[in-house]
């Protein structure tokens, strides 16, 4: 024997073993087999998964060679295969028999002592006494498992059975295969719980956790892997993890990061620096990298590489950094915006909103780093932005500056030391003000106070040192000024940091004027003014922010609009100038005129050609004919926006309204006036805006309505929505539907040049139309109203009646009606809606049917009578009203595409899901285009159509669509939002179609919505929504008596609240019969899926899908209760009507068949129960659910009905019971 082959008395046996049929294990193993054979090991392979018929599609040349054991007459033999590149061959032995791992001898035993590593390909385990054979051999075990919560339980649950068998340690390694980016949350959900549920296997620290990516050509290759020829992207994705995988065998225990590689943009530099400081605390090496000096790469052996998110990404960085694909990337959130869906797969480290504890705390952990004492910072300030701030959100487009803000860092803090404010110069247009807000986040977290003050004039100073006080639970109604600098002494005295930042001065003397009224800079006071002067007028200390560079100015281009070439933004640039206003306006116009063109079918990159083409046609002629002025570009680019404005989906559907088109401008000369005095979004679609608004309109004489006090309908909300959405784009006004108690912001210098095209006289006016809408008591829109008490609702019922508002014309009377008539609806309790339904029926008499406010009234009113399942009715009259907007407004008119949706959830009630699916996915479509995607109308339009996605069977689609809403709402709100509380139901559900069942009831059990908050929406229809889906989750984890409780008094709360026979009570008694048949009460099981299909049959009608797919479970449960002919018959024809309706690969139809094949097992029916097997399994493969929970259930069980038809026990396992899918009905 060799020196070599003398290093080892007793080889490395590596078990590869998992719970599931075609996941990669036995490709995964020989792909390493060879790694190890090249790198000089000697390898043998055992393979007692009776795959040799696939092990052969890879090994195609063997020679021959001796029993592995010796002087075994017909035992196994060793045959040696030479793959490319081995320095030594490989062994494959393969064992026959289901008792063959029995008679392998132990590890230790002479037969494997030629060789440093035996991989054996174990079998699925179903007995003990095949979990004894196997765990007497391995010394690391490789648990395989694809990356979804059922795969990984039950694989730890093996884990834990061989742990129990065995006579001696193992180490486990966690080995996630066919890992796909495209997977998106499931993929990071399935590597959180991978390293949650495996830990205890870990002996005291976290196991081993690695991955194996998923890659199509190899999949289908009849060549291994490791034999392909290069180019074919396996050597860049797929060998990288293999080698990993064979490094891991030397050292298969989990070993803590070392080194951590931290990426950040100059934005989130303060960031890294205190996660590096954190890091060095706990003995890890941190180097330190930017995205503009880092190649994107996987972490190496030891390492994590921490990513904060880089701004406004360009798509070829987001498909750089959405391949990256590794257990080792951590994703660190710290701003208030969603992640790109391209990043969705990394796993997070969220420290938005937590103490500076907390954080420490949660990154540690997240690197399974020790977090018990955190100790505390060396000197780094916790970056997070102070509870007292009123800063609005961070501009997530902004570029450059970084020099110009460490120089203010530093300037700032030197002024303040000899107890003067730092001036920031700038002319107008130059960015002096996203700079201070740029500075005011960047560094924010250094101080215990930043406040941001409006400097226009004396009282706009005053008013935000009044605000700054009661911000610190110190309110005055004194001298503000005074009253601050005594804040500010006693804040001294506690060390406390303070920022104060007033902008909008308009000269070196203001500068002056405002500083006198704040606090005097001090080593813990840091004050900041932006003035619009140049420096040389200014102190000579004061700073001058420049124009833009080169570079910076093509970066904003690049960076606001996707997919600009960089070539196509030197050419913008170059026109327009280095002003960083001009070039704003720029690429918010080339956005805009890129969008139209990908309209009209034109391909991103060409779209993009064309917007650049049109924009120098359109700004030359204009830039060479306009005078010298101090801004002329933005002048000229105000006025391409203007006219770009006229030919929005707004101007569109204001063409249709009395006011005209030329609302768009006068809302737009109401915002100059008004976003300098602080003005948000609850003032600009209040209901007394639209009222001015709606009187500008021309009467037919050709003048305008004119009276004061004439009755008049305001402004549709939602079209005023709609416009500022449109000035948005534009480039014109600043504002997040999401955040709207923030102040609306406009450019200073838009707003005087908008202001100085107004002659004398229409300034008045508008000035007059304005003061009279704001001097009374501004409602807010029904959106942001809270959902009023059921007290006050039934007090003002009675009022109602009492005055019989319902027969009043005038149209403010119309619209409170409308307002109580949404809160009777929103709350979905039966006597609510029966109210709703009396007092619509009451007021059609009097209204105009075809008015605006009638038809508002009847798209009520068919809303109503949906709610109490009258759908015939309902969706006759959600047609009529559809037919009614589309006719006098237009297809793109908001109310038009609402009552779209409407008529498509109506069409939902009849069982049309295609036709339903189509109306939704127009609607949501344009309305994001109309009001853009955070408006609460396109969220809402979203989360529909998420639903009616996924009743079609495409469960991804929906929970792509759901989880991105999820994100974005809770990225602002954090998870106190009430539209947050409001998805949590509805998203868990999502995760339980997906088989993702542990997901759904952690999410559920988290949510506040079972812990006494307070929605927006009425509570109960929540509440049941949420109670039902933690049955389910339970029940589904084996958790059959609680779940039965829970569905128990669920159903009484929806019986009593919402009603017996509403979509929400039958949900429950649906649920509820699943209870019973699992804890063996089987006619208790059939009489509660009876009263469900006769409530559903009495609703829907008796051909609608949901009353098969009551069916389907009513022929589970006939089963369960011996009724054997009968649940065939029943199955069999709820199965055959589902196929007809939705298709042969519908979720439901092939759950329908498994319940069948069962029903025809019980019948020894066994030839048609595998064809409807084999038929269900096919149909979960060829719709991508390969790995889905309900696609290895029905496998199981046909492997059961195969070998019970050929009259032995399937694969040598003991007798085990059939399992049926746990369907859930859905939701209307």
């Amino acid at each position: 024997m060799s020196e070599a082959d003398g290093r080892n008395q007793r080889p490395r046996v590596t078990v590869f073993c998992s719970t599931a049929e075609n996941i990669g294990q036995t490709t995964t193993l020989l792909n390493t087999a060879v790694l190890l054979a090249r790198s000089g090991r000697r390898v043998l392979v055992l393979d007692a998964r009776n795959a040799d018929a696939r092990t052969r599609s890879y090994v195609r040349s063997v020679t021959p060679g001796p029993a592995l054991l010796a002087g075994s007459e017909g035992g196994p033999a060793v045959e040696e295969w030479q793959p490319a590149g081995a320095v030594r061959p490989i062994g494959i032995v393969t064992l026959k028999g289901h008792d063959a791992l029995r008679a392998l001898p132990a590890p230790e035993d002479p037969a494997f002592g030629g060789y440093d590593d035996v991989l054996v390909d174990a079998p699925l385990i179903r007995t003990d006494r095949q979990a004894a054979d196997l765990a007497r051999l391995p010394s690391v075990l490789v648990m395989c498992f694809t990356a979804a919560s059922s795969f990984i339980e039950s694989a730890v649950l093996l884990a834990e059975r061989l742990r129990a068998h065995a006579e001696r340690p193992f180490e486990v390694l966690a080995l996630a295969l066919q890992t796909d980016p495209a997977h998106e949350d499931q993929l990071r959900l399935a590597r959180d719980r991978a390293r949650e549920r495996f830990a205890p296997l870990g002996d005291g620290r976290p196991a081993r956790y690695l991955e194996i990516p998923y890659h199509a050509l190899s999949e289908r290759s009849p060549r291994l892997g490791m034999e392909l020829e290069p180019g074919n992207g396996f050597a860049e994705r797929v060998r990288p993890a293999l080698e990993r995988l064979a490094r891991a065998l030397d050292r298969p225990r989990f070993t803590r990061p070392a080194r951590a590689l931290l990426v950040c943009a100059p934005r989130h530099a303060v960031w890294a620096e205190w996660i590096e400081d954190r890091l060095r605390g706990s003995r890890v090496q941190v180097v330190r990298r930017s995205y503009d000096d880092w190649t994107v790469q996987p972490p190496g052996p030891d390492e994590v590489l921490l990513l904060l998110p880089p701004t406004a990404p360009g798509p070829e960085d987001r498909q750089a950094l959405r391949e990256l694909s590794d257990p080792g990337v951590r994703m660190v959130l710290v701003d208030d915006e969603a992640l790109p869906r391209e990043f969705a797969h990394h796993q997070r480290v969220d420290l938005r909103r937590l103490s500076e504890q907390r954080a420490a705390e949660r990154l540690l952990r997240a690197l399974d780093l020790p977090a018990d004492t955190v100790r505390p910072s060396r000197g780094r300030r916790f970056p997070s932005l102070p509870n007292s701030t009123n800063l609005v959100a961070r501009n997530v487009a902004f570029v450059g500056r970084d020099a110009l803000l460490g120089e203010i860092r530093t300037e700032v803090a030197e002024l303040a030391r000899e107890h003067r404010p730092c001036l920031v110069a700038g002319a107008p247009g130059i960015g002096k003000s996203e700079v201070l807000l740029e500075f005011c986040h960047r560094f924010g977290g250094s101080y215990d106070v930043v406040w941001w003050l409006a400097g226009d004039d004396r009282s706009e100073i005053l008013s935000g040192l009044t605000a700054l006080g009661g911000a610190l639970g110190e309110p005055t109604r004194q001298d503000a000024a005074a009253h601050v600098r005594a804040l500010r002494s006693r804040a001294d005295a506690l060390g406390e940091r303070w920022l104060l930042v007033c902008d909008e001065i308009d000269d070196a003397a203001g500068a002056e004027r405002a500083a006198a009224l704040l606090p005097e800079p001090s080593e813990h006071c840091h004050v900041l003014i932006g003035a619009r002067t140049p420096a040389e007028e200014a102190d000579r200390s004061a700073l001058e922010v420049p124009p833009f560079t080169r570079a910076e100015s093509e970066a904003l281009l690049t960076t606001m609009v996707p997919g600009l070439t960089p070539l196509s933004a030197r050419t913008v640039a170059q026109r327009v100038g280095p002003l960083p206003l001009a070039l704003w306006l720029a690429a918010c116009w080339l956005r805009v005129a890129a969008e139209r063109a990908e309209a009209v079918n034109q391909s991103g990159p060409q779209a993009l050609l064309t917007a650049v083409d049109d924009f120098s046609r359109a700004f030359d002629p204009r830039r060479q004919a306009h005078g010298a002025g101090p801004t002329p570009s933005v002048e000229v680019l105000l006025h391409l926006a203007r006219a770009s404005l006229l030919r929005t989906p707004a101007a569109e559907a204001w063409a249709r309204e009395p006011v005209g088109s030329r609302a768009l401008v006068w809302l737009l000369e109401a915002c100059a006036l008004l976003t300098g005095a602080g003005a948000d979004l609850r003032l600009l679609h209040s209901r007394q805006l639209a009222t001015a608004l709606a009187r500008t309109a021309p009467d037919p004489s050709g003048g305008r309505t004119g009276d004061p006090a004439a009755p008049v309908r305001s402004g549709d909300q939602l079209l005023i929505d709609a416009s500022l959405w449109a000035m948005n784009r534009h480039g014109l006004l600043d504002f997040d539907f999401a955040r709207p108690d923030q102040p609306v912001r406009q450019h200073r210098v838009l707003r005087d040049l908008i202001v100085a095209e107004l002659s004398g006289a229409d300034r008045a006016d508008r000035e007059e139309e304005l003061r009279a809408a704001i001097g009374d008591t501004l409602l807010v829109t029904d959106q942001d109203r809270p959902a009023p008490a059921p007290q006050t609702i039934v007090r003002r019922g009675r009022q109602i009646d009492a005055l019989r508002l319902w027969a009043d014309r005038r149209p403010e009377v119309r619209q409170a009606l409308l307002a109580h008539l949404s809160d009777l609806i929103v709350s979905q309790e039966e006597q609510h809606l029966q109210d709703a339904r009396r007092l619509a029926e009451l007021a059609e008499p009097y209204w105009e049917p075809d008015s605006l406010e009638g038809l508002r009234l009847r798209s009520m009113l068919s809303q109503t009578l949906r709610h109490l399942q009258v759908y015939g009715p309902s969706a006759r009259m959600a047609r009529s009203v559809l037919q009614s907007y589309r006719t006098r407004l237009g297809l793109g008119h908001p109310r038009a595409l609402l009552a779209a949706d409407g008529y498509a959830a109506n069409l939902r009630t009849f069982g049309r899901f295609g036709d339903a699916l189509d109306e939704g996915l127009h609607a949501a479509r344009a309305m994001t285009r109309l009001l853009g995607p955070r408006h609460w109308t396109t969220e809402q339009l979203r989360r529909n159509l998420a639903w009616r996605y996924a009743v079609l069977g495409n469960y991804p689609e929906g929970l792509r669509i759901l989880r991105l809403l999820y994100d974005h709402r809770r990225a602002v709100g954090g998870d106190d939002d009430p539209v947050v509380e409001g998805m949590v139901p509805k998203l868990a559900e999502m995760h339980r179609l997906l088989g993702q069942n542990i997901e759904s009831y952690q999410l559920l059990k988290k949510a506040r919505v079972l812990g006494g908050a307070q929605p927006r929406i009425s509570r109960v229809p929540l509440v049941v929504q949420a109670e039902n889906g933690l049955a389910v989750s339970e029940r589904r984890l084996g958790g059959h008596e609680r779940a039965q409780e829970r569905d128990l008094r669920t159903l009484d709360m929806a019986a009593a609240m919402l009603g017996e026979r509403s979509i929400a009570a039958l949900r429950c008694r649906f649920s509820l019969a699943a209870d019973h048949h699992l804890l063996g009460d089987h006619d208790g099981a059939v009489a509660e899926t009876e009263r469900c299909l006769e409530g559903l049959e009495a609703t829907l009608g008796p051909e609608h899908p949901y009353a098969d797919l009551c069916r389907v479970r009513l022929g589970v449960h006939l089963r369960g209760a011996g009724r054997l002919p009968q649940a065939r018959d029943v199955g069999r024809a709820a199965q055959e009507n589902l196929r007809r309706r939705l298709g042969d690969h519908h979720p439901w139809v092939l759950a329908a068949a498994a319940s069948v094949a069962n029903a025809l097992v019980e019948l020894d029916e066994l030839d048609e129960a595998v064809r409807l097997e084999e038929f269900a399994r096919l149909g979960y493969d060829r719709t991508g659910f390969g790995r889905h929970p309900d696609r290895a259930l029905v496998a199981d069980n046909l492997a059961m009905t195969r070998a019970r038809r050929l009259g032995a026990p399937p694969t040598g396992e003991e007798p085990r019971r059939r399992a049926d899918i746990d369907l859930e009905l859905p939701d209307l």
